[in-house]
């Protein structure tokens, strides 16, 4: 194997078995895990009665994500008073606030909802990838990568698994697995970084 892979594997075990740096890694995979869940299958959970959106609706219900284009460049501007790691509770707060939400009937309480997550979502992508690079500024490629297989490996099974929980629970079951997913995220990241600041 050549000495440049053999140094990369070494640097990516190195980094997985830093607890810290693994609880902040896992953070975007769960949130990106829900933005996925909650964008994929509210389009079912409001196709169907008592909502019953046709397919311009339901397309429609997409533009919550422009509030992107606020909540990104403000969660980085705020980072640079606020620490990171408040940022990132900040955005599972607003992600699962929006859950909660989504749970309720009328349907102006799930597209409110929906906004949420998207706040969340962005909040914390926006902050994450620039407090993994803190914890290790002089690897910024590295970083970089497992980030992004992180972040996406978050999506793919976004997409996926929720549709067994769709299956026994219903649109119900989605958002139980992903409450349950961001709690155990935030609760690892908060017995890894207790106490230790930026």
């Amino acid at each position: 194997m050549p000495i440049e892979k053999l140094q990369l594997n070494q640097l990516f075990w190195q980094y997985l078995r830093d607890k810290k740096f693994l609880s902040v890694l896992l953070i975007p995979m769960v949130v990106f895990f829900t933005f996925m869940a909650m964008t994929t299958f509210v389009t079912y959970h409001l196709s169907l009665a008592p909502y019953s959106l046709n397919a311009s609706a339901l397309g429609s219900l997409f533009l919550v994500l422009l509030l992107a284009v606020v909540v990104s460049p403000l969660a980085g501007r705020l980072s640079d008073s606020v620490s990171r790691v408040t940022l990132i509770y900040m955005g599972i707060f607003f992600l699962i606030l929006g859950l909660f939400l989504m749970l309720l009937s009328p349907l102006s309480m799930v597209i409110v909802g929906l906004g949420f997550v998207v706040i969340g979502m962005f909040t914390v992508q926006s902050v994450a990838p620039t407090y993994l690079i803190a914890l290790a500024p002089h690897d910024k490629a590295t970083i970089t990568v497992l980030y992004q297989s992180f972040f996406y490996f978050g999506g793919v099974m976004g997409t996926l698994l929720p549709s067994l929980a769709w299956a026994y629970g219903g649109f119900d079951g989605v958002v139980w697995v992903c409450v349950w997913l961001l709690l155990l995220g935030i609760g690892f990241l908060s017995y890894n970084t207790i106490f230790i600041k930026d």
